[in-house]
């Protein structure tokens, strides 16, 4: 019983560092070197925000969304305002990243479809382009030397 009485607090200490945090980032927005940003995810139109910086005219932020996890990006140019409250505005636009299944929609095979739809294999040991007879596949590269043209 009484190791644990010596025991520190950790949860406690846990708690007051996320306290003081916190705090530290409500007195960066009400000084007003902090802006928040917030816009519509362009892939879910869920409602999306970002804490950016406020000293800088123009910002870009990497983000995530939280309902569909889109990568997004905040791109906003910040202007002095004597009417806001707090004589900042930023104006801009919330940017999707683009991602590879974006483009290659695989079926779930890895691929597969992909490249038997284009009628050609993958060697694993050189990596080129191997036909499946329907003539398809690009040629070798360099030609062998029995194709190519004499020399003059």
């Amino acid at each position: 019983a009484g190791a644990a009485a010596l025991r520190p607090p950790v949860l406690g200490l846990l708690g007051i560092f996320l306290v003081q945090s916190g705090w530290n980032k409500l007195g960066s927005l009400r000084a007003g070197n902090t802006m928040a940003l917030t816009g519509d995810c362009p892939a879910c139109t869920s409602s999306v925000y970002a804490f950016v910086p406020a000293t800088k005219p123009e910002v870009r932020h990497g983000s995530e969304c939280h309902v569909c996890g889109r990568g997004l990006v905040f791109q906003a140019d910040v202007a002095r305002n004597d009417q806001s409250p707090w004589r900042r505005v930023a104006t801009g636009r919330i940017y999707l990243v683009s991602r590879t299944d974006d483009y290659y929609d695989d079926g779930g095979d890895g691929g597969a479809a992909a490249v038997a739809a284009a009628g050609a294999e993958i060697d694993t040991e050189t990596g080129t382009g191997v036909g499946t007879g329907t003539g398809t596949a690009p040629p070798p590269w360099p030609p062998p030397p029995s194709k190519l043209p004499p020399k003059l």
